[in-house]
């Protein structure tokens, strides 16, 4: 049988989204002069850029984009032609504790859009979702704005920090390592983002909250409740080990620990002390490092230091020296 001109269409249009995937992976994992910011927004731009290509190329379809962040996204016509394809730029700014950084250079691929506005600009969003009719260019139909700004998003009192706590950790001894968690994290406070798109008290992010079945990350109850749900879901992945908290939070850091823990403790039939027989300095020295060298490595040492405090004080529900429950700690969140 033939292939008609469609057939030829939709097979190019594959051909372009696999190898601008492979670019894009590549760009993600090799070393670069980008800061990790930078390299992250280059990254969703070119992502989405290549999935517009591949759409405007096909007869019908859709493709839904999360973004593991907050970005803004501008989409704009570089040059107009006279054929069913035209030149598009796109641009990407990644956010850092809730601000918007420098935007990277411009990226030019091509396409069939149909642009409410030329420029459009899409402000802070954490996922965009395209979709392509028959005969028609491809639209943008959804994405969703986070609340990042101090006019939106609002401290919850005390009270409500307690309540939330006590609500969706009753269970003393999960309980106070919620408590560390928290106080690692955030400091007890809500109304902060990191630069790779975490937020709020337990600094979750967009794929860790839908994964647990949270909606809305950015309410301070739903994010306490959300981290709860994930840190759970880890210590009962690490069910079988003595020190399943420990891997758990360590696993909240950093993904990569549930491969170490497979391939330096199951692997050894190391049941009994896992972290530190087989899986502590891995951390160190080649997994897990984060920008200062060490992060899993100590992420875990001040979230066991402040389980301390938080034994020793088990009223209090908030950061060390913040009332007469919370007495003043020269360990827990001194660093």
């Amino acid at each position: 049988m033939g292939e008609t001109e469609e057939d030829v269409l939709e097979a190019l249009a594959m051909v372009i989204i696999v190898v601008l995937g492979l670019i894009v992976l590549i760009v993600s994992i090799m070393p670069s002069s980008f800061t990790g910011t930078s390299a992250g927004a280059f990254a969703v731009a070119t992502g989405i850029s290549y999935s517009i290509s591949g759409l405007s190329l096909a007869d019908e379809g859709s493709m839904t984009r999360y973004l593991n962040g907050s970005y803004d996204i501008e989409i704009g016509l570089e040059e107009d032609s006279d054929g069913p394809l035209k030149n598009y730029y796109i641009r990407a700014t990644a956010y850092g504790k809730g601000n918007p950084l420098s935007p990277i250079d411009k990226i030019i691929f091509i396409g069939d859009m149909q642009l409410d506005k030329d420029p459009t600009k899409l402000v802070n969003v954490t996922y965009i979702s395209l979709t392509k009719s028959y005969g028609k260019p491809v639209r943008i139909v959804k994405t969703t704005e986070t609340r990042f700004s101090d006019a939106l998003c609002k401290e919850p009192t005390p009270e409500k920090i307690k309540d939330y706590i006590q609500t969706y950790s009753p269970d003393k001894e999960e309980q106070k390592w919620i408590k560390a968690i928290i106080m690692t994290e955030s400091g007890y406070v809500h109304c902060s983002g990191s630069t790779v798109g975490a937020f709020g008290f337990m600094q979750l992010m967009e794929i860790a909250a839908r994964d647990v079945g949270i909606s809305d990350r950015f309410d301070p109850e739903q994010n306490i409740d959300g981290g709860v749900r994930y840190y759970r879901k880890l210590v009962q992945k690490y069910e079988s080990y003595d020190d399943k908290y420990v891997l758990a939070v360590a696993s909240y850091n950093c993904g990569k620990i549930g491969t170490l823990v497979s391939q330096n403790c199951d692997a050894q039939n190391i049941y009994i002390g896992c972290w530190e027989k087989a899986v502590r300095e891995f951390t160190r020295e080649k997994e897990c490092q984060g920008s200062g060298g060490k992060e899993t490595y100590n992420y875990v040492d001040r979230v066991k230091t402040c389980v301390k405090y938080y034994e020793q004080n088990p009223e209090c529900y908030n950061s060390p020296g913040t009332g007469s429950s919370c007495p003043k700690s020269s360990d827990c969140g001194n660093w």
